[in-house]
């Protein structure tokens, strides 16, 4: 698995798999955005004694955090190794280097229109992620408005939160489909449920991949037809380099861009959020731009 996890879970780098991931929020009202990310807890039973209060936090039994970041067509772009359930979400994204490279200006370079008040094109760059509530105020994170009651914002955190489910889809399929993910884990250590995590997490992108759904977001499949008879040739092409069985080290990450440097899954982070001042400025253009292209009739829905 790790041989075929670089080919299966990997971010965004040529222009072209940039582009196709950011169309599919642009046409929501988000352009720019480069994925949504959350975290996702995974039960875990044989704990040991000694650490079970470090792993049992909001879920009120021992969990382990995954960090996830997916596209808006269900595939799952980065994920970080295996946190303390304890552990918020502003304390995990310190440590995911993808995020953390977004944040530093991966995708500097990308360049995008938003709509200004007057309803004049202006040109942005720098992709984001969007997220929920519990992150910190960067430039790289929007999250949705808490406490508003203003009607361009309210429409806008509501045109948020709905596209931002992506992840949440995708953590109701990962447990639907492998059910040792559902169910608390037998394993005595974390590397062993961090092999696993990352094992369903390829499978589900490769299970994508056949299904049809990573070619175009929007088709509609015929499952009692042509759709349902799944080639597995098609796929099975991609894999014959992952014969041989690997077992993954505990510090294996399937982010695709590397650890943050100087970072181990013990490091304790600051849980005070972080405002960045670039970041209100930007969430107000956004806000601006999803509610003329909203008025004008261009989201899709």
């Amino acid at each position: 698995m790790a041989v075929l996890s670089p080919w299966w879970i990997r971010v965004p780098e040529t222009d072209t798999e940039i582009y196709n991931v950011c169309s599919m929020y642009a046409q929501r009202g988000f352009p720019g955005c480069i994925g949504s990310v959350d975290c996702v807890h995974i039960p875990w039973d044989r704990v040991p004694a000694m650490l079970r209060s470090l792993y049992c936090g909001k879920e009120k039994f021992p969990t382990i955090s995954y960090e996830v970041t997916v596209s808006h067509d269900g595939r799952i772009l980065a994920v970080t190794p295996g946190h303390a359930g304890t552990r918020n979400d502003k304390t995990i994204v310190r440590h995911d280097a993808f995020v953390m490279a977004v944040k530093d200006g991966k995708y500097g370079h990308v360049k995008f229109h938003l709509y200004d008040a007057s309803g004049n094109i202006i040109t942005e760059s720098g992709c984001y992620l969007i997220c929920d509530g519990g992150y910190h105020k960067w430039r790289a994170l929007m999250c949705p408005f808490q406490d508003t009651s203003v009607k361009d914002e309210v429409n806008w955190s509501g045109k948020l939160e709905s596209s931002r489910k992506d992840v949440e889809c995708v953590f109701g399929r990962l447990k639907g489909r492998f059910r040792i993910l559902k169910i608390p884990s037998l394993f005595w250590y974390q590397h062993e449920i961090d092999n696993v995590f990352f094992t369903c997490c390829c499978l589900h992108n490769i299970l994508l991949e056949g299904d049809g759904y990573s070619a175009d977001w929007e088709a509609e499949m015929d499952w009692g037809g042509d759709d349902g008879d799944f080639d597995w040739q098609e796929v099975g092409s991609r894999l014959t380099f992952a014969t041989q069985s690997l077992h993954l080290t505990a510090d294996f990450d399937a982010s695709g861009v590397g650890r943050v440097p100087g970072t181990v899954l013990a490091a304790t982070g600051d849980d005070t959020v972080e405002h960045e001042t670039e970041f209100h400025e930007f969430h107000t253009r956004l806000v601006t731009h999803l509610n003329v292209a909203h008025d004008r009739g261009e989201l899709k829905w």
